[in-house]
């Protein structure tokens, strides 16, 4: 399953919902969740629910969300979908005693903006993925795959690989 199947889906999810059936209901609820506790007694702010353990499919490890404040930290998320809008924005901020550090990520047009600023000069994505390759680093997909049988492939010139590799230590990819 790749993560824009699973984007899709989630998208949908409520148009899925609608038209399932019962049966597949109680499917889709045996697929995500394989646990769920109840307080035997209704709480006084009305709370009834104690935890919901998940199983979800895309992850290695299942998903344990307790409600009951004993042994967990909580997390609220408000999120919506907008019909017009093709994606989800969501925005996080640390609490006041949070040990949450945030830092600038190290994206593909960060890195040419950074060498571009400090350099003068430019940096192609296939120089910062070559560089990457020789780190040892992850890289997103290229979908601009060429189509012949024996492509060209320029290599980066040691001066542009030097300046990515500088903008590597400035973001935190490598030491």
């Amino acid at each position: 399953m790749t993560a824009e199947n699973i984007y899709r889906v989630l998208r949908n999810f409520n148009d899925l919902y609608k038209v399932m059936d019962d049966e597949e209901r109680r499917k889709l609820m045996e697929a995500l969740i394989s646990e769920i506790q109840i307080y035997e007694d209704k709480k006084e702010n009305g709370q009834w629910l104690k935890s919901i353990k998940f199983k979800l499919p895309i992850v290695e490890e299942s998903v344990d969300i307790s409600l009951d404040k004993t042994n967990s930290v909580e997390t609220v998320v408000s999120l919506s979908l907008k019909s017009d809008s093709p994606k989800i924005e969501v925005s996080m901020k640390p609490g006041e005693d949070s040990l949450y550090e945030p830092h600038d990520k190290g994206t593909y047009e960060k890195i040419k903006a950074y060498v571009l600023e400090k350099y003068g000069f430019k940096v192609s994505s296939l120089y910062i993925a070559q560089t990457k390759d020789k780190c040892g680093l992850d890289k997103r997909l290229n979908y601009n795959l060429s189509k012949k049988d024996d492509p060209h492939v320029p290599e980066c010139p040691k001066e542009k690989e030097d300046a990515i590799m500088d903008a590597f230590r400035h973001f935190g990819l490598i030491e």
